[in-house]
């Protein structure tokens, strides 16, 4: 019976992958990504906009909304597709960040809103009105000042351990950092926070303390320069576009067949 079952599914898929394939990606595609941009200017009089059509991020998207960060300390607020979203923080940060190949990388990671630099004064990150059923949350912080940076990010059930490389490196890709402790932390442009679920999430960022760094001083407070929320599509989703691929592929296999005959 599951095998005549699976026979008519390939052979349902096999008939018309195209259409198929085409739903599925549709499907898949529409509003898979959500992606905010904290806009600061840096020290060079340079907007860090990420202009309609470009391209940024990990999860490669060409629809950046852009939230502009206010000065020194505060908070800024806004609504973008649906999600709501505060951040308070202690410092903007407006310098020129990484060096990356794309332009979209490179304002995206021009600065963004810092927290203290002595570990006192984290920054905090609220998000509201999250529509997807299951998701994962990229955060990208960056490195405004000479010298590694060092902080954590925490969702209150997950800490991670991050350390930006150097303001003047030229990175040729974003790179995860996945450490949950300080004995092992590792550099990073990212983090990422898998499988959340939930309308609401609040993010915390802090430095490093001057102690865990050995300096007189903090001074170690890099900025947040903007997060992606990412559909993590269901599990029907995947199969059905697991199938109509398999059926794209024979159909194209005959096809090919019949041209060469």
């Amino acid at each position: 019976m599951l095998k005549h079952y699976v026979q008519s599914l390939v052979k349902w898929a096999v008939a018309a992958p195209v259409s198929i394939v085409s739903f599925s990606l549709a499907g898949t595609a529409s509003a898979a990504v959500i992606s905010i941009n904290f806009d600061s200017v840096d020290t060079s009089g340079t907007t860090g906009v990420i202009g309609s059509g470009i391209d940024a991020g990990v999860v490669p998207d060409t629809n950046w909304n852009n939230l502009e960060i206010g000065g020194l300390g505060g908070t800024d607020s806004g609504t973008f597709e649906g999600v709501s979203v505060s951040v308070t923080h202690f410092f903007d940060h407006k310098n020129g960040g990484h060096s990356f190949p794309g332009a979209g990388d490179n304002s995206l990671m021009k600065g963004g809103p810092a927290p203290g630099d002595r570990g006192d004064s984290p920054l905090s990150l609220s998000l509201g009105g999250i529509s997807y059923a299951e998701y994962d949350i990229y955060v990208y912080l960056t490195n405004t000042f000479g010298g590694t940076r060092r902080a954590t990010v925490t969702d209150g059930s997950t800490t991670y351990f991050i350390a930006t490389p150097s303001n003047d490196t030229s990175v040729n890709s974003h790179f995860l950092a996945s450490s949950e402790s300080f004995g092992s932390i590792t550099e990073g442009t990212y983090v990422k926070f898998s499988g959340l679920t939930g309308a609401n999430q609040n993010f915390s960022v802090s430095a490093l303390t001057a102690a865990q760094n050995g300096l007189s001083q903090g001074d170690e407070e890099p900025g947040v320069a903007g997060f992606q929320i990412v559909l993590v599509p269901e599990p029907s989703s995947l199969a059905l576009f697991a199938l109509a691929t398999v059926g794209l592929a024979i159909h194209s296999r005959r096809h090919h067949s019949s041209t060469i005959q």
